[in-house]
């Protein structure tokens, strides 16, 4: 029965990462929650996975209580790592508030618990948050010490990780005036989502690559991040590239 709703929140997790609409993805986690509703951890993870996919529809309120609320249940079931982990959908609900230092809040202290705790997992991912949410600061030498966390940490095969913090890197050098070493990572980035179905993260590598460019090229990295963004039904992450562009 386990191995069922390991299965079954697998799948609630390809509705964040793969290609389905953000809408309707909410849809699907909300009929797993109602098959496994016996299964308390199950739940905890379908509920912190859909409080990514509200932030993403602009319902931040309803994000960061899903977001709460699964936390609250992993703690309650005494799952210290995964409750340490899920600070991952928090501080991204934060983000796609474009509230960075929010963000922070929560991605620094989940990072440090779960390095206590000797996890790694999700240690390279929540790093990798943690270093976009000090590159939205400015605060460019932080955010490359994170990405050093996160690269340290990541598995070769973690292809989250692994543009995630090329991503966030990128935006750090360009932040520092170095551009082109940006560049050069942000494209490595993209090359290793060729492939890949996850429009969102094809996005974010894309927003990288446009922080290093100017004029008529980065106008058209950030217009590429728009179009990926949407077909995700990411309409949060599109309206800040919007205004950022």
């Amino acid at each position: 029965r386990q191995l069922r709703y390991n299965i079954l929140a697998m799948r609630g997790l390809s509705t964040v990462s793969g290609p389905t609409p953000a809408e309707e993805g909410l849809r699907h986690c909300a009929d797993l929650r109602a098959r496994t509703r016996e299964a308390r951890s199950t739940v905890a993870l379908l509920t912190s996975y859909s409080a990514v996919l509200e932030a993403m529809c602009n319902r931040f309120d309803a994000a960061r209580e899903k977001a709460a609320r699964g936390t609250a249940l992993l703690e309650d079931l005494d799952r210290r790592v995964t409750a340490a982990g899920s600070g991952y959908f928090a501080a991204r609900v934060e983000l796609l508030a474009d509230e960075p230092v929010r963000a922070e809040a929560i991605a620094r202290p989940a990072l440090d618990t779960l390095e206590q705790l000797g996890e790694t997992v999700n240690s390279a991912v929540v790093a990798m948050l943690l270093a976009e949410s000090l590159c939205r600061q400015g605060r460019f030498d932080e955010a490359e010490s994170a990405t050093e966390t996160s690269e340290r940490l990541a598995w070769p095969d973690d292809i989250h990780a692994q543009v995630g913090w090329r991503a966030a890197r990128a935006q750090a050098y360009s932040g520092r005036g170095e551009a082109q070493r940006g560049e050069e990572l942000a494209r490595e980035a993209i090359g290793l989502l060729e492939g890949a179905d996850d429009l969102d993260l094809r996005g974010d590598a894309f927003v990288a690559l446009g922080t290093t460019l100017s004029g008529a090229e980065r106008r058209d990295a950030y217009a590429e991040a728009v179009v990926l963004y949407e077909a995700k039904g990411n309409l949060a992450s599109a309206e800040r590239v919007r205004r950022i562009s």
